[in-house]
């Protein structure tokens, strides 16, 4: 519906969730859940989530400028359970790897 759950609601919800495994060795398993378009990188825990310019109402498709961008990727109403994003920096290999893969 596009709605806005409260973070406590999230919550809620993840901490009803219920693992089970069949595997009889004791390996620490990591469960990443993921609500909405964000792709997550299990490496760095980054949220990746791609704009064409002409999704971003307040930008100029074709002219958009650094500063727009990153006032777009931090403007509140663009949050993702509390977090606020901003421009990707790739720092690594595997960071530029998984990027130009998923998006």
């Amino acid at each position: 519906s596009g709605a806005k759950l409260p973070v406590a609601d999230y919550t809620a919800i993840l901490n009803s969730v219920m693992y089970v495994s069949t595997d009889s060795a004791p390996v620490m398993k990591k469960l990443m859940y993921n609500f909405g378009v964000s792709i997550p990188n299990p490496t760095t825990s980054h949220l990746y989530e791609a704009y064409d310019s002409s999704e971003c109402p307040q930008l100029v498709p074709g002219d958009c400028r650094w500063d727009e961008a990153q006032a777009y990727c931090a403007d509140p109403a663009q949050d993702k359970l509390g977090l606020i994003g901003y421009l990707v920096t790739i720092t690594t290999l595997q960071e530029a790897q998984f990027v130009e893969a998923k998006l």
